[in-house]
């Protein structure tokens, strides 16, 4: 009789287990720091949504569950996390919303043999190479292809400056690659290149440097707190120059308000992964999301591609619920899906082929422009 109980316990234990592990079970690895970034919520609102998509999918009938591990700006508390995360066997992770902690993470999720989905990191090393990393945004090569096109095209520029941050990957890759792409397009272009590093502040002389020789355009892809003391830098020179950043602003640039007079020398021009409008066939459910879970955040460009990332996920999982690692990422990017962010294209390297979508202050405010691709 004993050992008829110990058998029937062990089936228990043996079937529980399988109902436990055929549990699709998806980490959120997003930061609870906003340094850099003029105290912008970003992390929260993306965790926020990435939760409310794998909630919702749960309730439509999908075995699946969500868990938030956060980490601090420190690259070694996100691969903590990122280890944390292959520690327990996740099945997939979604987050990591800059390059140089989605490059760190997606370093420990591809050992680990765990599909990583990035909703805005686009630095290439994020997934070049990688069979387990994916993104939602397009990549560096791309983005620096395009700016540098619309500095030659658009702008007709003669003279450029570029200042990067040496410190970040992300912006150290995209100046260099910018300007090489500069060069093939307009090679009779005078390109200067400027570098700054984690907490250089001395930008008033940086300022003065670039404009002690005429220039035109001055590309800078940095974060948004480095890209207030340019710009108040260049209003109290008197600059007429256009001011050309890249994708690290999320909604209105909020320096914007350190200004007490705006001179309009300045052309202040930037891109997003949207242009700012909720449509498309994913938009109703993506409202109804919002408004349920995540009101107290505003629609962004974090909140956009984090219901895309997470999105994604769910419709190749809801093709095939048995799908795991290499298969799974594989099933992504073929998965035909419209989101919020436009078209999920995929192309030859292995990242989504996407426009910029321009945007240009305009007074105290950044209205859309243009497409550009």
């Amino acid at each position: 009789m004993r050992r008829v109980a110990i058998t029937v316990a062990t089936l228990f234990l043996a079937f529980g287990g399988i109902a436990q592990a055929k549990t699709f079970r998806v980490a959120g690895i997003y930061s609870d720091s906003m340094t850099g970034h003029f105290n912008c919520t970003c992390n929260q609102e993306a965790a926020c949504m990435t939760r409310a998509v794998v909630e919702q999918a749960k309730v439509s009938g999908l075995d699946i569950a969500f868990k938030l591990v956060t980490h601090d700006r420190h690259l070694l508390d996100t691969v903590g996390a990122a280890n944390q995360i292959a520690k327990r066997n996740y099945d997939a992770a979604i987050g990591a919303l800059v390059s140089s902690d989605a490059i760190v993470a997606s370093n420990v999720f591809e050992k680990a043999g765990i599909p990583f989905i990035t909703p805005t990191a686009t630095n290439p090393l994020v997934t070049e190479g990688k069979k387990f990393a994916t993104r939602i945004p397009f990549n560096d090569y791309r983005q620096s292809h395009l700016l540098a096109k619309l500095t030659a095209r658009e702008f007709r520029a003669k003279s450029v400056a570029v200042i990067r941050n040496t410190s970040m990957p992300y912006s150290d890759f995209l100046g260099k690659q910018f300007a090489i792409e500069l060069k093939k397009l307009s090679p009779k272009t005078r390109i200067r290149e400027f570098t700054t590093f984690k907490g250089f502040s001395d930008f008033p002389a940086l300022i003065g440097k670039i404009l002690a020789d005429p220039t035109d355009v001055i590309f800078v892809p940095l974060t948004q707190a480095s890209l207030a003391n340019i710009y108040v830098a260049l209003e109290s020179k008197k600059a007429k120059v256009t001011l050309l950043s890249s994708d690290t602003i999320e909604g209105q640039p909020k320096f914007v308000n350190l200004l007490e007079n705006q001179s309009g020398r300045i052309r202040f021009v930037y891109p997003k992964h949207w242009n700012d409008k909720v449509q498309g066939p994913e938009s109703k459910n993506y409202l109804n999301l919002h408004k349920k879970h995540c009101s107290k955040y505003p629609h962004s460009m974090t909140t956009i591609a984090a219901y895309d990332a997470a999105s994604v996920l769910v419709r190749a999982l809801k093709k095939n619920p048995k799908l795991r690692g290499e298969k799974l990422v594989h099933s992504i990017k073929k998965t035909k899906y419209h989101g919020m962010g436009g078209s999920l294209v995929y192309g030859t390297r292995g990242d989504p082929v996407k426009p910029l979508e321009l945007f240009e202050l305009v007074g105290a405010r950044a209205v859309h422009w243009r497409r550009w691709e």
